[in-house]
């Protein structure tokens, strides 16, 4: 008979205890720990917000073909606002404070725009500009043409006339260069691909933004409303309940939207297009596919364009005038009450800084307000006397007798 000696196996006892101790140690960290979520983007904390300061205007604000309906909006430019006048004057406003800044006697025909550095305005015969933070001339030129509309960038002024489209340099007012569209056109929208221009004819044109080429033409149907761009995808919207995504680099369509009311306005950012229209529902849908992400019924009735933010969209309605959304989720934010309907889209500052003003709007009324947001405020609690004592009372040591 052998004997032989067994030597113990610790390996499945080793393996047994280390899982054990994994998964306690999972559970304990599920325990401990809280989900770590993502702080919320800058923008959505622009509503609720507080009245930071108001002025009334000496007269009422400026209409556009001496039609009520059609004031023309105030512009931001680099911390003031300017209101034009139906006086033939635009008033310049501290941004933050309301004070006033400068006045230039300029009877603007058209809404003003803000260009590198300078407020340009123009009449039928003249465009001029005037330094953006004192109100001193900077340029003046003549135009062949009335102008419809007018655009302005952190380099250039793009002006819109029955003739076609001029690019001029914002710093000089130089032609940098023009092009015919071959028809009256109606709105313009400069993106990465060049400047795309929409004619009374429905069609699409995309100029080349260095020398002003024609790119391509493209025809839709109906009547065509303000264009936008997501991107490289150029947005354009028709009275005919149909939206269109062009492809920025040939005019091809990437995909299209049949609404079941008419299109009040799109908007877009790197990943979504933001659509408002008459059946009072605003949609997110991609950029690249046009499927949706997501809509939310609206309850005031839409009035212009969106205001698209990094994480929020603004809506500009009649009662609320304004309304802030989540743009990941269409979840509402919050909403302002005003004193009277809205001039013009409201004037966003995107930087949204703490303790900052963040939203201008001009009134119908003649008034202009500033609206600071309540969630940057950071204010302190007062300080208040203390009842008691910190601490637990003790109760008083006896000496032994």
């Amino acid at each position: 008979m052998v004997v032989t000696a067994v030597r113990p196996r610790y390996c499945g006892l080793a393996a047994v205890v280390a899982a054990t101790l994994v998964v306690a140690s999972i559970a304990l960290d599920a325990q401990g720990r809280r989900p770590r979520l993502p702080p919320p983007k800058p923008a959505t904390l622009l509503l609720p917000a507080e009245l930071a300061w108001s002025v009334t205007l000496p007269d009422a604000p400026a209409d556009a073909e001496a039609d009520a309906r059609h004031r023309l909006p105030g512009v931001a430019a680099d911390s003031v606002v300017a209101v034009p006048l139906s006086t033939g004057e635009l008033r310049a406003y501290d941004w933050e404070t309301g004070a006033e800044r400068w006045t230039w006697a300029f009877a603007t025909t058209l809404a003003p725009v803000y260009a590198g550095s300078v407020v340009v305005a123009a009449t039928a015969t003249v465009i001029e500009a005037v330094d953006a933070r004192s109100g001193t001339p900077a340029w003046r030129h003549p135009l062949q043409s009335p102008p419809l509309v007018l655009l302005g960038t952190g380099t250039t002024v793009y002006v819109l006339d029955e003739m076609g489209v001029t690019a001029r340099d914002a710093a000089t007012g130089e032609e940098e260069w023009d092009s015919s569209t071959d028809g009256i056109p109606g709105s313009i929208a400069v993106g990465k691909r060049g400047v795309a221009v929409t004619q009374a004819d429905s069609r699409v044109m995309l100029f080349s933004a260095a020398d002003g080429r024609r790119v391509w033409t493209r025809q839709l149907t109906g009547t065509l409303r303000p264009l936008a761009w997501a991107g490289e995808t150029l947005v354009v919207p028709s009275s005919e309940r149909t939206v269109w995504a062009l492809d920025g680099g040939d005019g091809s369509t990437k995909w299209e939207w049949n609404l079941p009311g008419v299109a009040v306005g799109v908007a877009g950012d790197a990943d979504r297009v933001y659509i408002t229209a008459l059946d009072n529902v605003l949609r997110a849908v991609n950029r690249g596919n046009g499927h949706q992400r997501w809509q939310e019924t609206l309850v005031t009735r839409p009035q212009l364009t969106p205001v698209v933010f990094d994480g929020a969209v603004l809506v500009v309605g009649l009662s609320p005038p304004i309304s802030l959304f989540n743009s990941q989720t269409g979840i509402p934010i919050g909403t302002h009450i005003a004193t009277a309907g809205l001039v013009g889209p409201p004037l966003v500052d995107r930087s949204v800084r703490p303790g900052a003003v963040g939203i201008v709007m001009v009134l119908r009324n003649g008034e202009v307000i500033g609206l600071r947001s309540l969630a940057l405020q950071f204010r302190e609690h007062p300080v208040t006397p203390l009842a008691t004592l910190p601490g637990r009372s003790m109760p008083r040591e006896r000496l032994a007798p």
